[in-house]
């Protein structure tokens, strides 16, 4: 072979092995960028993740001081001789209904729950035999959303 041809295909060769190389390395390099954005767009959601969670537990927080605030004012539930418990729902609607359902949307399903439960057996008396059994089971539910709220308390806190 002639040695111009050898030189050309020498060229050509070198050529495209820089262009090979130049190649990949922009691939690998077009790859790391990717894996790093997308490393950085995972730590900014996990970052505002974990700021809005803060502030709904700041927001949940101030509610339950407020409960535990309003129940330890006045004396809710109260028990007789008969060993029947007594509500008193005048001063639930009053105080603690509003404190629980101006923010319902920040507290967890379960205590949602038992509120509502609470609003439906309050409204529900004619239902019961007597209104002793009807207050027992008001007072029953507002302990068990007391205990509750003071389990999610300790959770936060």
């Amino acid at each position: 072979m002639d040695s111009a041809w050898i030189a050309v295909i020498s060229a050509l060769g070198a050529s495209a092995l820089t262009i090979s190389g130049t190649l990949i390395t922009n691939i690998l390099k077009s790859k790391d960028d990717q894996i790093k954005n997308q490393e950085a767009r995972d730590w900014s959601v996990t970052e505002a993740t974990k700021v809005e969670r803060k502030q709904k537990e700041e927001k949940e927080f101030h509610i339950y001081n407020e409960f535990l605030k309003a129940i330890g004012e006045i004396q809710y539930v109260e028990e007789d001789y008969t060993g029947l418990f007594f509500f008193n729902l005048e001063q639930y609607k009053i105080k603690v209904r509003p404190i629980l359902f101006r923010s319902l949307h920040y507290l967890p399903y379960l205590i949602i729950e038992k509120v509502r439960g609470l609003d439906f057996v309050s409204q529900k008396k004619e239902l019961y035999a007597t209104p002793d059994e009807w207050l027992d089971d008001l007072s029953q539910m507002f302990n068990e959303l007391v205990t509750e709220i003071e389990r999610q308390y300790k959770r936060i806190g």
